[in-house]
């Protein structure tokens, strides 16, 4: 079994976390593509690693410090608006997001 645990907070196709199979335990949100619930967040955050999410996840104080081995967290999204960047910097957790990836091209014209 890997040593690192990743949790996804919703449901993405296998191809998706293709890079991440025999390096980390890949915790899927539910199947129904809606979001892993805070507090089941929370309750396995000291088991946690990494973190992927749509942005709709508060990676707060709480959060953080319920996350001892928390080591990246990252927002499949534009902003960080939802992440104590601070503090997960203190704490020498590694926060990225996707600010062009979702962005729609711009037409030449």
């Amino acid at each position: 079994m890997p040593d690192f645990r990743v949790l996804i907070t919703n449901s993405v196709p296998p191809e998706h976390i293709a890079p991440l199979l025999g390096l980390a335990e890949v915790v899927m949100g539910p199947a129904d593509f809606t979001q892993t619930p805070r507090d089941e967040v929370l309750a396995m955050a000291p088991t946690l690693d990494g973190i992927i999410n749509q942005g709709e996840l508060r990676v707060d104080e709480e959060l953080i410090e319920a996350a001892s081995r928390l080591r990246v967290v990252a927002n499949v999204a534009a902003g960080v608006d939802n992440l104590n960047l601070p503090l997960l910097a203190a704490r020498g957790v590694w926060a990225t997001n996707a600010p062009v990836a979702l962005s729609p091209s711009a037409p030449r014209w």
